[in-house]
């Protein structure tokens, strides 16, 4: 019998997963049960359920609840937002799943409660404090200690206080313009949630680690990536939602060794997985990724930990040199029994560039500024993927959508290559063949790696 997979979301993430699915195992089938209009999801799913058409979610409940007679090879769980949205109905049903419970994600929401699990006596993280009130005499002397160098962290509902970005709650110290702009961020994390985090800033390279854990404490590793965050060239500028994403045979050779990568799933994933099912009384079953920072002095640091799949561009990067079936990785979660599984990659360079408003990562000052671009539909024959982020979806044909962006990635662009040369040359032109006005994106993304 062919395999069959449920797929749960609205994000960008379940087009790249439903996309691998369809190119790497053909005979498998796919129904989408669709949160939010996402037709680009929607194109590669055999069978859509649609939880937006009604202000009454009851119909599409029973459909959820009725994934328990359908056979299913595997369930997955998309974002954060599908766990609050559909996890409780497909608990209360017992159906199993892939993907992060409400109460899991409650360490993610919360950026303090990893330091729970990782106290600073255990290094794991970098030196953190998380301040209740807030007194700026205490509050230099910590930033003194950290020798001026801090990241702010701001806990709570950010959109309470700031119309700006979601992504600009965590912030280097050099970002704010004056001691009074800092003190008022401060205060309003602590007024929002009766606390705010301030973490010594690390010197080093950051980089992400992605894999999936199936109950069972077993993990299989997706593999590293860096996830450029930063607005502009060379690393600099605000962070946004992604500006781009590389790996080399599914790793950093260059900045990881296999020692370290054991390191980290010994020392940092272990026992985080093994915390959860301490505290929860359930081990986790889903996507886990990881942020990190290899420091100057070849420290290596855990700066968060996501419990979901990772976002558009780490998933589309890492999944691009994944050799061994996403399919058969998924089914071997959902029964509990990846160390059954071998993680197996390509050889060779992936890269994501992103296309994003110029805005961004402000918001528009108004409905007009928000770029339309037509975006080509991939093909069987496209080497260079090109995947939808959060848009409007204003019109389409048999060969392209015409889109309204929103404020994070519009596009994004996809090549796996025997080198890094031949990936960024492939995905570059590709951009340069297209009209994409409002659009930007940075150049330099692999660059360094051409070598």
């Amino acid at each position: 019998m062919n395999p069959k997979f449920g797929l749960i979301g609205f994000v960008n993430t379940e087009e790249i997963l439903a996309d691998t699915i369809r190119r790497q195992s053909p005979q498998a089938s796919i129904d989408g049960y669709e949160l939010f209009p996402n037709e680009a999801f929607a194109r590669l799913v055999d069978n859509r359920y649609k939880r937006f058409e009604n202000e009454n979610t009851d119909d599409f409940d029973a459909k959820l609840r009725a994934m328990s007679h359908v056979g299913y090879a595997a369930i997955n769980l998309g974002p954060d937002t599908a766990a609050f949205l559909a996890g409780n109905v497909l608990d209360a049903a017992g159906i199993d799943y892939i993907g992060p419970r409400a109460n899991e994600l409650d360490i993610e929401i919360d950026k303090t409660k990893i330091s729970e699990i990782f106290p600073d006596s255990t290094g794991i993280l970098p030196p953190t404090k998380i301040l209740e009130s807030i007194d700026m005499s205490d509050v230099n002397d910590l930033l003194s200690e950290y020798n001026g160098e801090a990241v702010i962290k701001f806990v709570g509902d950010y959109t309470d206080s700031y119309e700006d970005s979601e992504y600009r709650r965590v912030r280097m110290l050099s970002e704010f313009k004056d001691s009074l702009e800092l003190e008022s961020f401060l205060r309003n994390s602590v007024e929002s949630s009766g606390k705010v985090i301030v973490q010594k800033y690390i010197r080093g390279q950051q980089f992400s680690l992605t894999c999936i854990v199936d109950g069972n404490e077993n993990i299989f590793s997706l593999g590293e990536n860096i996830f450029y965050k930063n607005r502009f060239e060379n690393d600099q500028g605000p962070y946004c939602d992604g500006t781009g994403s590389v790996s080399i045979n599914n790793t950093l050779p260059d900045l990881l060794s296999p020692d370290e990568i054991k390191y980290i799933i010994s020392s940092v994933i272990s026992p985080y997985v093994s915390n959860l099912g301490e505290r929860f009384g359930r081990l986790p079953k889903t996507f886990l990724n990881l942020d990190l920072i290899k420091a100057d002095d070849e420290r290596i640091y855990l700066l968060e930990v996501n419990n979901r799949q990772a976002g558009g561009h780490t998933m589309a990067n890492l999944l691009s040199g994944l050799e061994t079936p996403l399919a058969e990785v998924l089914q071997a979660t959902q029964e509990g029994r990846l160390n059954e599984l071998q993680a197996i990659y390509k050889l060779g360079a992936s890269i994501v560039v992103t296309a994003f408003p110029e805005s961004s990562p402000n918001d528009f000052n108004n409905d007009e500024q928000r770029p339309v671009v037509a975006i080509p539909k991939n093909t069987d024959n496209n080497d260079v993927r090109i995947y939808t982020g959060w848009v409007d979806l204003l019109g389409e044909n048999e060969e392209e959508s015409v889109v309204k962006s929103n404020l994070t990635a519009t596009m994004m662009f996809v090549n796996h290559s025997p080198t890094m040369a031949v990936a960024r040359q492939k995905v570059y032109s590709r951009i340069n063949e297209l009209h994409l006005p409002g659009l930007a994106h940075r150049t330099d993304i692999g660059k360094r790696y051409i070598s």
